[in-house]
């Protein structure tokens, strides 16, 4: 069976592709960076904490996204290993947002 997976992105690994991924660790990157140096939330860094929350919950949709497009991309072929290799960058990825909930 053949997926139209267009819906996602118009190629595997095609420019749509790439700058989305990129997008993605470079929003993971910053909203890292932003957590880490926030104060403990209290009334004068609540709405800074609001952001954070807001922008992981933008940047978890996204992943979603993604991880949804290269399972399915696994799913119809288990032995590409391009796919193969896409899965893991995401599990890094999810790994690294994850230090973002540490801080919430």
């Amino acid at each position: 069976m053949t997926w139209d997976l267009t819906s996602y992105f118009s190629e595997f690994n095609g420019a749509e592709m790439l700058q989305f991924k990129e997008a993605i660790h470079a929003d993971v990157a910053a909203l890292q960076k932003t957590a880490t140096s926030l104060p403990a939330l209290n009334s004068e860094s609540a709405s800074a904490w609001e952001d954070i929350l807001l922008r992981n919950e933008d940047i978890s949709r996204r992943m979603s996204h993604l991880g949804s497009y290269i399972s399915c991309l696994v799913s119809s072929d288990a032995r590409n290993e391009s796919y193969q290799k896409e899965e893991a960058e995401l599990t890094r990825t999810r790994a690294e947002l994850a230090k973002v909930r540490i801080e919430l």
